[in-house]
């Protein structure tokens, strides 16, 4: 964890296929980037998270929050192409299956939201 400019920002490594990200982040405010080989999220409250080495792995690692949410490696690398607005559409809808047309997205997008909450 380090501060650049008043932004914290997380280094981690995938451990066993699933990295686990740092207390706060949460997918329906996430940013998704790729630098190279690495995967870049972005969110208000967690600050940048840097997913060394993503890219390098032949099976993408699935991304596990704090919080237990999940989200496959492969959504996050489609989600590198998509707006900001497409982007939070999505995730919005599919963290909260309240009906099983929003089930069936969520099992679609390979995102699991938490039970909490």
């Amino acid at each position: 964890m380090d501060r650049t400019d008043e932004t914290l920002v997380h280094f981690c490594q995938s451990r066993g296929g699933v990295v686990e990200l740092p207390a706060g982040l949460n997918f329906p405010q996430a940013r998704f980037e790729r630098r190279n080989v690495n995967l870049i999220i972005e969110n208000v409250e967690c600050g940048r998270v840097f997913v060394r080495n993503f890219f390098d792995h032949k099976v993408l690692p699935l991304l596990r929050t704090q919080e237990g949410d999940e989200m496959s490696g492969s959504l996050a690398a489609a989600f590198v192409t998509l707006s900001e607005r497409t982007l939070s559409a999505l995730i919005a809808c599919g963290m909260r299956p309240a009906n099983e047309a929003t089930s069936a997205v969520v099992q679609s997008m390979h995102c699991r939201p938490s039970d909490k909450g």
